[in-house]
C-alpha cells in the first residue's frame, strides 16, 4: 500500500499575512461518479476523516467529479441513485492523493440499443461472439452463410465502446478474432468490422493446485475495454489447456467459484498457476450490525486485509449502504460514517453481507482506487449466499488474489 504524498507549499513572508512558516498541505482525495463511462452530475458526495468526523459535502460537477481532502484512512461516500432506492457507496481507508472511480451499473431505466455487426466470415467458424463493456443478450450466432457475417448485438452502453468479435469452432474455441475501434452504438445503426486485420486464438495453459472439491472454474481476458469469457469447467487439479483471442495489452482473470470463490488477476499469459490454499482465507461468521455506532463486526477471517459488503435497511426510506475498504490483519471489525439522514437505528429490519479477502501483491490500492467492486451487488454477479467482486475496470501488472466469504442475513 503505497503511502500518501504530501505535497510542500512555500508562502513568501510578504505574501504570508498570518505570517505563518512554511506549512505541507496534504493532496486532495477525487472520486468520478459515472453510469457506464458517463459522467453524473450533482451526485452529492460526504468526506470523513479516520475518526468519523465530518469534512465536508460536495456534489459532483459536470465531468462527475467532486474533490476534498479527508486525510489518510478516511471515508468517501457517494449517495447515487445507482438502485431502484438510494443506494450509498463508501470507500474506507482512502489515502491522500486518491483518484477514485465509481461506475455505475446499468439498470432497468438504462435504454436498450440494437444495432448491427458485421465481420468477414471465418471458415470453420460455428460460431461469432460479440464483446462490448456492457452486452445484454448473448452476442452469438450460428455459422453465415453469407459474407460478411451480420450480427445483431443489444447493448446498454451509454458511451463509445471497443467491439471484440470472435469466431468459435465447434468446441467453442477462438479460431481468430477481430477488435474494433471505440464507437458509440446508435439504434438501428452499423459497426463494420470488415476491414480490421483478425487476430488469432493464442493457448494459454492455466494450472490449478489445491483445488476444493465442488468448485467451478473460469477463466477471461479482457481486451481493453470488452472481455471474452471461456466455457466454464469443473475446476479440477492440473493444467487446464484455454484458447483466448490474442490481442495485445491483454489482462488475465482466472477464477474458481464457490462458496469461498477466488480470483487471480495477471497480464495476460502463456502460463498461470492458482494455488487456492495459498490465497484463501478462513471463513467469517455471524456479520452483524449496531444500529447506533454503525459497526459492522464478524468472527474468524484472521489473515484478511480487506473486507467488503452491503447493508440493505428497510424504514420509511428503505436504501442500499455499500461499502470496501482495507482492515488490518486480525480485525474483526469495520466502523462505518455517520451520514445525514441515512439512520440505521429506526430501521424495522436490516440485511447484513459481509465477505472479507486477501489482496496479494500491490493489489490493495489498485482495487481501492476502482470502484467496480462496489457495485457488484447489484445483481451482477452475485451468487446464491456468496458476494464476488468485479475485477477493477484497470489493473497494474502485479496482479492479486482474493477469496469471499459467506453471507449472513
Amino acid at each position: 500500500m503505497r503511502i500518501a504524498l504530501l505535497a510542500m507549499v512555500v508562502v513568501g513572508c510578504g505574501d504570508n499575512l498570518l505570517g505563518s512558516p512554511d506549512v505541507l498541505v496534504e493532496e486532495p482525495v477525487a472520486i468520478t461518479v459515472t453510469r457506464q463511462s458517463v459522467p453524473l452530475a450533482d451526485v452529492p458526495v460526504v468526506f470523513h476523516r479516520a475518526d468519523g468526523t465530518l469534512v465536508e459535502t460536495r456534489t459532483t460537477d459536470s465531468t462527475g467529479r467532486a474533490v476534498a481532502r479527508p486525510g489518510p484512512g478516511g471515508f468517501v461516500t457517494a449517495v447515487t441513485a445507482f438502485a431502484a432506492d438510494a443506494d450509498l457507496k463508501t470507500f474506507a481507508g482512502v489515502h491522500p492523493g486518491d483518484q477514485l472511480v465509481l461506475d455505475g451499473a446499468p439498470n432497468l431505466a438504462t435504454p436498450m440499443t440494437t444495432y448491427t455487426v458485421q465481420v468477414t466470415q471465418v471458415v470453420g467458424a460455428v460460431f461469432y461472439r460479440v464483446g462490448v463493456r456492457c452486452l445484454v443478450g448473448t452476442g452469438e450466432q450460428g455459422a453465415a452463410n453469407t459474407d460478411p457475417v451480420e450480427l445483431s448485438v443489444t447493448t446498454t452502453c451509454l458511451a463509445p465502446t471497443e467491439t471484440l468479435v470472435t469466431a468459435l469452432d465447434a468446441f467453442g474455441r477462438p479460431i481468430q478474432s477481430v477488435l474494433g475501434a471505440e464507437a458509440t452504438p446508435t439504434e438501428g445503426g452499423v459497426v463494420d468490422l470488415t476491414g480490421v486485420a483478425p487476430s488469432t486464438g493464442e493457448t494459454a495453459t492455466l494450472t490449478l493446485a489445491n483445488v476444493p472439491v465442488g468448485g467451478m472454474f473460469e477463466s477471461s481476458r479482457a481486451i481493453s475495454r470488452v472481455s471474452f469469457l471461456a466455457e466454464p469447467d469443473t475446476a479440477t487439479e492440473g493444467a487446464h489447456p484455454t484458447v483466448f483471442p490474442d490481442h495485445g495489452g491483454a489482462r488475465q482473470t482466472v477464477a474458481i467459484t464457490g462458496d469461498r470463490p477466488v480470483f487471480a488477476w495477471s497480464e495476460a499469459t502463456a502460463t498461470q498457476t492458482l494455488d487456492f490454499a495459498a490465497v484463501r482465507v478462513a471463513t467469517v461468521n455471524e456479520p452483524a450490525v449496531d444500529r447506533a455506532t454503525r459497526v459492522v463486526t464478524w468472527s474468524g477471517g484472521a489473515d484478511a486485509n480487506f473486507a467488503f459488503g452491503q447493508l440493505f435497511v428497510m424504514t420509511d426510506r428503505s436504501f442500499l449502504w455499500s461499502y470496501a475498504g482495507p482492515i488490518a490483519p486480525g480485525t474483526t471489525a469495520l466502523t462505518l460514517p455517520a451520514l445525514d439522514g441515512f439512520t440505521l437505528d429506526t430501521a424495522t429490519r436490516i440485511e447484513t453481507e459481509l465477505g472479507v479477502g486477501r489482496i496479494e501483491g500491490d493489489g490493495l490500492a489498485e482495487l481501492r482506487l476502482d470502484g467496480g467492486w462496489l457495485d457488484a451487488n447489484n445483481g451482477l454477479v452475485v451468487r446464491p449466499r456468496v458476494l464476488l467482486v468485479r475485477p477493477p475496470t484497470s489493473i497494474g501488472t502485479g496482479g492479486f488474489a482474493f477469496t469471499g466469504a459467506s453471507l449472513r442475513f
